[in-house]
């Protein structure tokens, strides 16, 4: 049985008729459907534009893509404004008004949303390799998208019925931060000072990526995991939410000041608060069953890459080198945040689709190839490893990327072409 947080809402809003909610085509009657599909295409295109551009750097004879902007820049960028935000959007759309108790959101919201989001990143793209005008086009429809996508969600926290708004209130403050980050990275594209860029790569990952992946756990992952396991788990800290948004500033603030040395002040204990919460909800008994182990192993993968971020900085004190490179940031993309969404997207999409909501063998094993994707993207960052080994730990990583993520899109994205199935 599915947790009422996690069914989705796809009731038509008041002011469609039900003759309009009949001849809309299925595919753009719920939002989950659109977003998912999009973040669908997303994990495709971003993937084959990184394995191409590290196909050019480390093949003889292939030559790297010319963009208008460092690819390494763009690469970033799609990551975390143009493919999580798909997914993340589709989920909160779908499960906030259950959560709290409010009233669903009108297709005409969602569409725009949508509309707006797509368009942007279809302009990116173009203008990627063709015409930074363009490409500023992109981002400034993106902009109006995140802005429409937010609105949507900030009525149904206004009129919400439930008191228990704790999660949702943080979710809204990252993602007016990650609107905020989007808009930093429009003044960078047409000012040219650097410092917007690296405010809006910081404001992606610590104000609004992880504060949101980490919200949503906090509510779905002790709940669901006493329902599955019929056993009490205990619920998240209260202080859980405030020390990630603050450790997350904290964070931010040492970065831009370019304190790396002292990052270990806002990681470690973020570390240590994801470890605690790990054991608190009963890691070890949730490998029971599977749908449940792929949210723990994307809580887990959080942990880790904080520990690693954390190593990584007092490294930096210790003995002024680092060892680890962009490992951590691999272990938080890839181990944590593409684990967590795609879990979400998948339970969001197996409500639907009828039959078993259990994870089969194939969606299973593209969850395990994630993580051993992040641990090839890891051991990339490792000299020992990377320089005696004879292979490419990058382009394997990246080629895994995109087997694994190539048979979940296969497997999933066909469902949201059919009928709904009943509840």
């Amino acid at each position: 049985m599915i947790p009422a947080c996690m069914k989705p809402t796809s009731n038509p809003a008041p002011e469609f008729s039900p003759l309009f909610a009949r001849r809309q085509p299925v595919f753009s009657r719920d939002a989950y459907r659109l977003m998912f599909f999009a973040g669908a295409v997303q994990l495709l295109a971003t993937l084959l534009f990184w394995s191409a551009e590290l196909a050019g750097r480390l093949l003889a004879g292939w030559t790297p893509l010319h963009t208008v902007i460092p690819a390494t820049w763009a690469h970033l960028f799609l990551m975390s404004y143009a493919l999580f935000p798909f997914f993340i959007f589709g989920f909160l759309m779908t499960t906030l008004p259950r959560w709290l108790d409010g009233v669903a959101i009108p297709p005409h919201r969602h569409l725009t949303a949508f509309a707006l989001l797509a368009g942007g990143v279809v302009l990116f793209y173009a203008g990627l390799f063709f015409s930074k005008t363009v490409l500023t086009a992109g981002v400034t429809l993106l902009l109006a998208g995140w802005g429409a996508a937010i609105r949507a969600l900030f009525i149904v926290y206004l009129g919400a019925k439930t008191a228990d708004k704790h999660s949702a209130a943080i979710i809204q403050i990252a993602l007016a931060a990650g609107w905020v980050g989007l808009l930093c990275h429009l003044l960078w594209l047409l000012t040219g000072q650097i410092d917007w860029l690296k405010v809006s790569m910081q404001m992606s990952v610590w104000l609004f990526l992880v504060p949101v992946l980490v919200a949503i756990s906090q509510r779905i992952v002790p709940r669901l995991s006493s329902r599955l396991l019929e056993r009490d788990v205990a619920a998240a800290r209260n202080w859980l939410l405030p020390a990630v948004l603050g450790g997350g500033a904290l964070h931010v603030v040492l970065a831009l000041a370019e304190l790396p040395r002292w990052l270990f002040v806002a990681d470690l204990p973020l570390a240590a608060v994801a470890f605690y919460h790990a054991l608190r909800w009963q890691i070890f008994s949730a490998f029971k069953l599977r749908s449940l182990a792929v949210l723990h192993i994307a809580w887990l993968w959080w942990g880790i890459a904080m520990l690693l971020f954390a190593v990584q900085s007092l490294t930096l004190l210790l003995v002024d080198q680092p060892i680890l490179g962009a490992a951590p940031v691999h272990a938080l993309g890839i181990g944590f945040a593409t684990t967590l969404t795609l879990a979400l997207a998948t339970r969001v999409t197996l409500r639907y689709a009828g039959g078993s909501r259990r994870l089969d063998s194939v969606a299973w094993a593209c969850f395990l190839g994630i993580s051993v994707t992040a641990v090839l993207r890891i051991a990339a960052e490792i000299p020992l490893l990377a320089g005696h080994v004879g292979v490419s730990f990058n382009l394997l990583a990246a080629l895994a990327w995109l087997v694994v993520l190539g048979a979940w899109v296969i497997k999933f994205a066909p469902h949201y072409f059919r009928q709904q199935a009943e509840a």
